[in-house]
């Protein structure tokens, strides 16, 4: 019986919040229906007032990636849109489309629109966001986080409506700085664009995308534009899942090299770009970088280089190019192990110049 009178309870408390009322001095907790909401770094004192709290974005990329946070412009609009502008070239985009009586926007165009657009809620007032005090809101289970502070917790923020209505908890958020502000604001607007675009179910690459922007760093394009004397290299049997690309480089020493750069892994596009370089370190007049380079089999060899690093925000990954060059033919093997799998996945690939 009890149980059923919870339930009452909390199917009368989500009926209310769908009306647009807020319970202010009803400590209740809401269950996140869908994910997407940012967290924050919450501490209390001893009679669990709130001391201070930073966005978990924030928190990460400075006690796990060691980076500096860039000074506010003293705007919350300004921090929002310069982290947008650093956004707007991390996910290639190759389309156009509009906003009610706005746009069309094109390629890079439309992702800057999209993520101003999702901003603006936060930003403006906005009918369905609903900021919420007295309550807390329940943990999402899409942020698979490294690490945890020690004296502080982890407490959620915002939290979506299948209905499209926003929770947000007013109370943390007025007691956040004003760059943890703008940067909750841009990480709901990356992670919606991120989930409608690629299907993301986890908000990793999201909170690193936000907490490299506002290290002051800006993402640069894949090119999306096959290159004379690059190679594009995607799986043999045709599936679209892994797109790269394969660039020639002349190091200082006259040697010859080659730098990799994904666009596209295991099905997931890239969230900003890095290419590793590789240079012929062996001895004499032939490298098997002219065979790479050219796709042709002057010399039987087998060339492997493993690539630990695909972008700043990337899933950590371990992978591995070979160049097999023990037959007539050329072959080219992708290996990979994602964090939790308990083995390597080899696929090979067909390029072409």
């Amino acid at each position: 019986m009890g149980e059923q009178v919870n339930l009452i309870k909390i199917l009368l408390l989500a009926a209310s919040l769908e009306c647009g009322l807020a319970f202010a001095d009803t400590p209740s907790i809401f269950g996140a229906i869908s994910g997407g909401g940012g967290k924050g770094v919450v501490c209390r004192d001893d009679l669990g007032s709130i001391q201070s709290v930073e966005l978990l974005d924030l928190w990460e990329a400075r006690t796990l990636f060691g980076q500096v946070l860039v000074p506010s412009t003293g705007s919350l609009q300004g921090d929002v849109d310069r982290a947008v502008a650093g956004l707007k070239f991390s996910y290639y985009f190759n389309g156009s489309g509009g906003f009610d009586e706005h746009g069309p926007f094109q390629g890079q165009e439309y992702v800057e629109a999209y993520l101003r657009l999702e901003a603006s809620h936060f930003l403006q007032p906005y009918a369905d966001l609903l900021r919420l005090r007295g309550i807390i809101l329940t943990l999402t289970d899409d942020s698979y986080e490294l690490a945890k502070p020690a004296n502080c917790a982890i407490e959620q923020l915002v939290n979506y409506l299948p209905t499209g209505r926003i929770l947000l908890n007013q109370d943390l958020f007025d007691k956040m700085d004003m760059t943890s502000q703008a940067a909750l604001i841009t990480h709901e607007a990356y992670y919606a664009f991120l989930r409608e675009m690629a299907g993301e179910s986890t908000s990793i690459r999201a909170r690193r995308a936000v907490g490299y922007v506002f290290g002051g760093e800006i993402f640069s394009l894949f090119p999306g534009v096959p290159r004379p004397g690059v190679a594009w290299c995607a799986p043999a049997d045709g599936s679209t899942g892994t797109f790269m690309s394969i660039d020639q480089i002349q190091f200082p020493n006259n040697k010859p090299g080659f730098g990799v750069t994904f666009q596209r892994m295991e099905g997931s596009q890239l969230v900003g770009y890095t290419s590793p370089q590789f240079e012929w370190k062996g001895d004499g007049y032939w490298s098997p970088m002219a065979d790479i380079l050219s796709g042709k089999c002057t010399n039987a060899f087998e060339a492997s280089f493993g690539l630990g690093f695909l972008g700043p925000v990337e899933y950590d990954r371990d992978i591995k190019l070979t160049w097999d060059c023990r037959g007539r033919k050329q072959k080219v093997f992708l290996t990979s192990v994602l964090p939790g799998q308990s083995g390597a996945k080899t696929i090979e690939l067909k390029c072409r110049r």
